[in-house]
Protein backbone atom coordinates (compact mmCIF):
# COMPACT_ATOMS: atom_id res chain seq x y z
CA UNK A 1 0.00 0.00 0.00
CA UNK A 2 1.07 3.57 -0.45
CA UNK A 3 0.49 6.44 1.94
CA UNK A 4 -1.83 9.18 0.72
CA UNK A 5 -0.84 12.78 1.45
CA UNK A 6 -3.68 14.91 2.82
CA UNK A 7 -3.85 16.98 -0.39
CA UNK A 8 -4.31 13.95 -2.68
CA UNK A 9 -7.60 12.58 -3.90
CA UNK A 10 -6.77 8.90 -4.41
CA UNK A 11 -5.32 5.97 -2.49
CA UNK A 12 -4.00 2.99 -4.46
CA UNK A 13 -3.75 -0.22 -2.46
CA UNK A 14 -1.63 -3.19 -3.53
CA UNK A 15 -2.68 -6.45 -1.91
CA UNK A 16 -1.39 -9.99 -2.17
CA UNK A 17 -4.28 -12.30 -1.34
CA UNK A 18 -3.94 -16.04 -0.85
CA UNK A 19 -6.64 -18.69 -0.86
CA UNK A 20 -5.52 -21.93 0.83
CA UNK A 21 -9.01 -23.40 0.41
CA UNK A 22 -9.89 -26.16 -2.05
CA UNK A 23 -12.65 -23.87 -3.42
CA UNK A 24 -12.42 -20.62 -5.35
CA UNK A 25 -13.21 -17.46 -3.40
CA UNK A 26 -14.65 -14.18 -4.59
CA UNK A 27 -14.19 -10.72 -3.11
CA UNK A 28 -17.31 -8.78 -4.03
CA UNK A 29 -16.65 -5.60 -2.04
CA UNK A 30 -13.69 -3.74 -0.56
CA UNK A 31 -14.34 -0.66 1.58
CA UNK A 32 -12.05 1.78 3.41
CA UNK A 33 -12.94 3.59 6.64
CA UNK A 34 -12.73 7.36 6.26
CA UNK A 35 -13.62 10.17 8.64
CA UNK A 36 -17.35 9.80 8.12
CA UNK A 37 -17.98 6.27 6.90
CA UNK A 38 -16.77 3.38 4.77
CA UNK A 39 -16.26 4.14 1.09
CA UNK A 40 -16.07 1.45 -1.58
CA UNK A 41 -13.14 0.98 -3.93
CA UNK A 42 -13.55 2.44 -7.38
CA UNK A 43 -16.18 0.54 -9.41
CA UNK A 44 -14.22 1.16 -12.61
CA UNK A 45 -10.53 0.66 -13.52
CA UNK A 46 -8.45 3.67 -12.49
CA UNK A 47 -5.46 4.60 -14.63
CA UNK A 48 -2.13 4.06 -12.88
CA UNK A 49 1.19 5.18 -14.34
CA UNK A 50 4.40 3.25 -13.73
CA UNK A 51 8.01 4.30 -14.36
CA UNK A 52 9.04 5.94 -17.58
CA UNK A 53 8.72 9.03 -19.64
CA UNK A 54 6.31 9.54 -22.50
CA UNK A 55 6.16 7.90 -25.05
CA UNK A 56 7.74 4.89 -23.30
CA UNK A 57 5.82 5.06 -20.03
CA UNK A 58 4.10 1.89 -18.87
CA UNK A 59 0.39 2.28 -18.20
CA UNK A 60 -1.74 -0.10 -16.18
CA UNK A 61 -5.15 0.11 -14.58
CA UNK A 62 -6.39 -0.80 -11.12
CA UNK A 63 -8.38 -3.96 -10.52
CA UNK A 64 -12.07 -3.85 -9.70
CA UNK A 65 -14.48 -6.10 -7.84
CA UNK A 66 -15.49 -8.84 -8.09
CA UNK A 67 -12.03 -10.36 -7.62
CA UNK A 68 -11.73 -14.11 -8.11
CA UNK A 69 -9.10 -15.93 -6.04
CA UNK A 70 -8.54 -19.44 -7.42
CA UNK A 71 -8.32 -22.35 -5.00
CA UNK A 72 -4.85 -22.86 -3.50
CA UNK A 73 -3.45 -19.81 -5.31
CA UNK A 74 -2.37 -16.28 -4.50
CA UNK A 75 -3.03 -13.17 -6.56
CA UNK A 76 -1.82 -9.59 -6.56
CA UNK A 77 -4.37 -6.83 -7.02
CA UNK A 78 -4.21 -3.07 -6.98
CA UNK A 79 -7.42 -1.29 -6.06
CA UNK A 80 -8.13 2.43 -5.88
CA UNK A 81 -10.15 4.57 -3.54
CA UNK A 82 -11.06 7.91 -5.05
CA UNK A 83 -12.56 11.22 -3.87
CA UNK A 84 -10.61 11.18 -0.63
CA UNK A 85 -10.59 14.95 -0.38
CA UNK A 86 -14.35 14.66 0.23
CA UNK A 87 -13.88 11.63 2.53
CA UNK A 88 -10.54 12.11 4.33
CA UNK A 89 -8.76 9.30 6.15
CA UNK A 90 -8.42 10.40 9.76
CA UNK A 91 -6.43 7.56 11.36
CA UNK A 92 -2.83 8.02 10.21
CA UNK A 93 -1.52 5.05 12.24
CA UNK A 94 -3.53 2.39 10.43
CA UNK A 95 -5.99 1.83 7.61
CA UNK A 96 -9.25 0.00 8.28
CA UNK A 97 -10.80 -2.13 5.54
CA UNK A 98 -13.99 -4.13 5.19
CA UNK A 99 -14.00 -7.04 2.72
CA UNK A 100 -16.97 -9.08 1.57
CA UNK A 101 -15.54 -12.51 0.70
CA UNK A 102 -17.90 -15.33 -0.24
CA UNK A 103 -20.79 -13.33 1.30
CA UNK A 104 -18.95 -12.97 4.66
CA UNK A 105 -17.87 -9.61 6.05
CA UNK A 106 -14.25 -9.51 7.19
CA UNK A 107 -12.75 -6.43 8.86
CA UNK A 108 -8.99 -5.95 8.66
CA UNK A 109 -6.68 -3.13 9.62
CA UNK A 110 -3.11 -2.55 8.51
CA UNK A 111 -0.54 -0.76 10.64
CA UNK A 112 1.29 2.14 9.06
CA UNK A 113 4.52 0.12 8.83
CA UNK A 114 2.85 -1.92 6.06
CA UNK A 115 2.29 1.19 3.96
CA UNK A 116 4.77 1.48 1.10
CA UNK A 117 6.55 4.65 0.15
CA UNK A 118 5.76 5.92 -3.35
CA UNK A 119 8.91 4.47 -4.97
CA UNK A 120 8.15 0.98 -3.60
CA UNK A 121 4.58 1.25 -4.86
CA UNK A 122 5.95 2.04 -8.32
CA UNK A 123 7.95 -1.21 -8.06
CA UNK A 124 4.67 -3.03 -7.34
CA UNK A 125 3.16 -1.40 -10.44
CA UNK A 126 6.12 -2.50 -12.53
CA UNK A 127 5.76 -6.06 -11.24
CA UNK A 128 2.05 -6.09 -12.06
CA UNK A 129 2.68 -4.60 -15.49
CA UNK A 130 5.35 -7.19 -16.31
CA UNK A 131 3.10 -10.01 -15.05
CA UNK A 132 0.31 -8.82 -17.35
CA UNK A 133 2.68 -8.74 -20.32
CA UNK A 134 3.97 -12.23 -19.50
CA UNK A 135 0.42 -13.58 -19.18
CA UNK A 136 -0.60 -12.08 -22.54
CA UNK A 137 2.40 -13.49 -24.40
Amino acid sequence: MVDVPSDHNQLNVALIISNPSAKDSTITKVSLLTKNNFIDCSPYPTRLVSRGEKPNEKLIYSDITPILIPARKAIQVIISFTYLTENPITNKNELDFKFIINDKEINQNFDKYLILQADRFVDALDQKFNRNIDDAG
